[in-house]
């Protein structure tokens, strides 16, 4: 039997977005990390998709970083911007939750 181990702050709520993605780039609401300037992230998509983050991103199929399905990321921030979604055709959701 396979273990992992999942840890994250319980807080208040409200610091997540839920994303409808598909074959067209979607983006998430503006991320502003705390005036450290860097936080993170944690991301799960419920189909795969490729993901791109900027100010004003568009996320590419088979050029940005792959998400697989069923998997939580957590992704570092270096400063405000936004995540780019896009699938390879198929449509579902992605779960974007700050972790400031």
């Amino acid at each position: 039997m396979d273990a992992f181990s999942t840890s994250f702050v319980a807080d208040s709520g409200g610091k997540s977005q839920k994303l409808a993605i598909s074959g067209t780039s979607a983006q998430s609401t503006t991320l502003t990390p705390p005036l450290s300037g860097s936080g993170a992230i944690s991301i799960t998509v419920n189909t795969d998709a490729f993901m791109r983050y900027d100010t004003n991103p568009t996320a590419l199929v088979d050029v940005d970083r792959l998400l697989l399905a069923g998997v939580t990321y957590r992704v570092s921030l270096g400063g405000s911007g936004k995540i780019a979604l896009i699938t390879s055709g198929g449509s579902g959701n992605a779960y974007i939750t700050q972790e400031w």
